[in-house]
Formats: structure tokens, sequence, C-alpha cells
């Protein structure tokens, strides 16, 4: 099976198993002259998030990718990463209530929303050269 046809399968895997919201961890720190860059996240980081979300009862499961952020003219690596996750949930969460559930500075997420053509956002950050995604449940 090549590389294509086997990111459409774990695409239609993951599409049939539930997920219906969506959002981005993405940190950022401030230097002296107040510009903004983006820091790391490690796997070990990213479970941990991930698990403390699944203690709640509201969630049932969690699939992440860590995505390096690439310049978009150069397309190289800037150093940096971000989460892309997905989770299945019986409500849409507010920020407040993921920051609280992940134990996560509620600054670092991206608002959450209904995830509807879930397999192609599957696909979409399937296709990206990940540096890490896991399926948590």
């Amino acid at each position: 099976m090549n590389t294509i046809e086997s990111r459409i399968e774990y695409g239609k895997a993951l599409d049939s198993m539930g997920f219906n919201y969506h959002s981005i961890i993405r940190y950022k720190r401030y230097d002296i002259d107040n510009e903004v860059s983006s820091e790391k996240i490690s796997r070990k980081q990213l479970d941990w998030y991930m698990n403390n979300l699944l203690k709640r009862k509201e969630v049932s499961m969690a699939w992440a990718c860590i995505e390096p952020d690439i310049d978009p003219y150069t397309k190289k690596h800037l150093g940096s990463t971000h989460v892309h996750f997905a989770y299945s949930s019986i409500i849409n969460l507010t920020l407040l209530q993921l920051s609280k559930f992940m134990r996560i500075n509620r600054t670092f997420l991206r608002e959450s929303h209904p995830l509807d053509f879930s397999m192609g956002y599957f696909t979409k950050h399937l296709g990206k050269n990940l540096l890490y995604h896991n399926l948590y449940a």
C-alpha cells in the first residue's frame, strides 16, 4: 500500500470513530521587545494534556498530532511546533473548560470548533510532516 492510500485509510478509520470537536495548542512567548514567538511542544507534554482531558466524563476519546511550524515561503522548519487535536465530547467545551480539564494556560488554546468534515480534517493533517500523533481513549 502506498503512502497516500495508507493515509486515506487511516483518515477513514479516525473519521469513523466519532470525533466531533477540534482545537489547536500553540505556545507563545514574548521577549524583551514584545516580539511573539512560538515554542516547541513535547510528546510528554501533549500526552499529559490529553490524558488530563480524558479524565473528564464529558470526553470519551481524543486524537492529537504535533506539527512543525513551516515558513510558507521557504518551506523550512522554523524550530517551533503546534498541536492539532480532535476529541469526542457530549458538549462543545469552552476555552475555560478545556484549559481547566487539560490543566493548560488558556492563552495557549485556540477556540474549539465542531468537526464537520472529519475525513478531510484528518487526511489534511496526516499529509503533513507530523512529528508525533497519538490516539487517546
